[in-house]
């Protein structure tokens, strides 16, 4: 079983490479893994590598999750790795995914 591009670059942050603004040279290492793995050319124990990585992603989320219900408690450190956090997981998004969050943003600017 093939694994999402989003699990791709996971795996290899976990693995401490740099993925930062490099996503054409993730993208065609996450081409090459496709064709490999379409060719059977990996181990069998990636689906419980992916399992495990999709869980910690999961946990990761759910941390966030917790950070955002209580923000007005965090320090500046804190809330400046927030925002540092948003602007990665934006950096990740198709056009179709980032449409929705730019226009709520569009909303709320122009609320104020």
């Amino acid at each position: 079983m093939e694994k999402s591009y989003l699990l791709f670059k996971l795996l290899k942050e976990m693995a401490y490479k740099d993925t930062f603004k490099k996503d054409k040279e993730i993208r065609k290492e996450y081409n090459e893994y496709i064709k490999k793995e379409k060719k059977g050319g990996l181990m069998n124990n990636i689906d419980s590598i992916d399992k495990k990585i999709t869980e910690v992603a999961n946990d990761n989320l759910d941390s966030l999750e917790t950070t955002l219900k209580h923000i007005d408690e965090i320090d500046a450190v804190a809330f400046r790795e927030l925002q540092d956090t948003g602007k990665e997981m934006l950096s990740d998004c198709s056009k179709d995914e980032l449409k929705p969050v730019i226009e709520l943003l569009i909303k709320q600017q122009r609320d104020k």
